[in-house]
């Protein structure tokens, strides 16, 4: 908490900033990151009282490992730095957790947006998954694995609800938009398109087309073009974002101006 408290442009920010991103301190906030979702979920569910207990002290311990980390990684992302340095997500991030004995950090962390306990901690979660698509040199989709598909679905029905915070819709639009720039397998996954062949063009008849015989000339017909045809899958982020921001809910508490800003 006195890390979230030092300004940003000062030297002992700086000092911090260094200390955190470029070293093996990183490493602890990266460990209570790696917490868990299902961890989380039990020691709350274990506790009498919501507000009080052992979970409830723990999530707010991942809840402070995620703010100083984004913060951190978003001033040093103004200040042209770059996250590969960050010696555990760099290391265990890409590889399933089956291979390794360290946890796969970036899967994860998009696990939490599942946790409805706190529903700041999704929200941060999406945060931190957009710095480290546009600051990491690493594909996010193969550090998601198999679970690349749920993670997709379960942000999408968060676009679609109508009762979800909207910083949380705000942060996947950020996501989405940075997905596009920097991790082009991801936005594929979440755009999820699918083609169909249609043809264009009269039937041939085969009746009507003879053989050719000798001393008798006979044209063909070509056989009628294919027309491919575009249009986004049933999981499709598109359908879901344009909703939100079509024209009769602008302005209003349907789409409000950071929904439209994140468009961008």
């Amino acid at each position: 908490e006195i890390i979230l408290d030092v300004p940003p442009e000062s030297s002992a920010a700086a000092i911090v900033r260094e200390s955190l991103v470029k070293s093996p301190a990183g490493e602890t906030l990266v460990a209570l990151l790696g917490t868990g979702v299902d961890v989380i979920q039990a020691a709350l569910d274990a506790q009498g009282d919501l507000d009080h207990g052992a979970g409830a002290e723990l999530t707010r311990l991942v809840h402070l490992a995620f703010q100083v980390l984004t913060t951190t990684i978003g001033a040093s992302e103004a200040d042209g730095g770059c996250l590969s340095s960050l010696p555990l997500l760099s290391s265990s991030s890409s590889f399933p957790s089956s291979s390794t004995s360290l946890p796969n950090v970036v899967s994860t962390v998009a696990s939490y947006i599942f946790l409805r306990y706190d529903p700041a901690l999704p929200r941060l979660a999406v945060t931190l998954l957009r710095q480290l698509a546009s600051s990491c040199r690493m594909s996010l989709l193969a550090s998601f694995g198999a679970d690349a598909d749920v993670i997709r679905d379960a942000l999408v029905r968060s676009l679609k609800s109508h009762t979800e915070d909207v910083r949380l819709k705000v942060a996947i639009f950020e996501f989405l938009t940075s997905c596009v720039r920097h991790q082009p397998g991801l936005i594929e996954c979440f755009l999820d398109i699918q083609t169909s062949t249609a043809t264009t063009g009269p039937s041939v008849d085969s009746s009507r087309v003879a053989s050719p015989v000798a001393g008798t000339s006979s044209a063909t017909t070509p056989p009628p073009p294919h027309q491919r045809s575009f249009a986004p899958g049933k999981n499709s982020c598109i359908p879901a974002m344009v909703n939100l921001i079509e024209a009769s809910k602008q302005d209003t508490f349907q789409c409000p101006a950071p929904l439209l800003l994140a468009v961008g």
